[in-house]
């Protein structure tokens, strides 16, 4: 039996789409920018080309970077020992204690509302039509 074509595997088709998605969201984040930049400059927002290539800033960026990459050690390890932590505390509840008991098609049909032989049409067939009544109940149309 054929899966059919590649590109109508669900995988295939959810990598196409995602990468279409964000190639036109890339396109039009592009054409934005200049009204962005238009904006924030109205708003009197200097630009990172003009503070840190222009005008020098990166010379402060690179003596303060020993501060910053020891501020970015210290929260990473603070959120390491927080992983660890809640490892340790809640680790050994994350775990079902026992399976729930599989259920019988007469209890599924009662749990839906349906008749056994309705069930049964509806674990078989490759089309159905459901409806409700009056009272809300699940109606099998055949």
């Amino acid at each position: 039996m054929s899966a059919g074509p590649f590109w109508s595997r669900p995988a295939v088709r959810r990598v196409t789409e995602i990468s279409i998605t964000m190639a036109f969201w890339l396109v039009w984040v592009y054409l934005i920018l200049p009204l962005v930049n238009l904006l924030m400059w109205l708003l009197g927002v200097r630009l990172f080309v003009d503070e840190m290539l222009v005008q020098g800033g990166y010379v402060a960026l690179l003596a303060e970077l020993r501060t910053y990459g020891l501020a970015v050690l210290g929260m990473s390890l603070a959120m390491l020992v927080w992983i660890e932590w809640n490892q340790r505390r809640y680790g050994v509840h994350n775990q079902r204690l026992h399976s729930p008991h599989p259920l019988t098609s007469f209890e599924q049909a009662a749990l839906a509302g349906l008749t056994v032989d309705d069930l049964a049409a509806l674990q078989t067939a490759q089309c159905v039509v459901l409806d409700f009544d009056e009272q809300d109940r699940l109606v099998v149309r055949r």
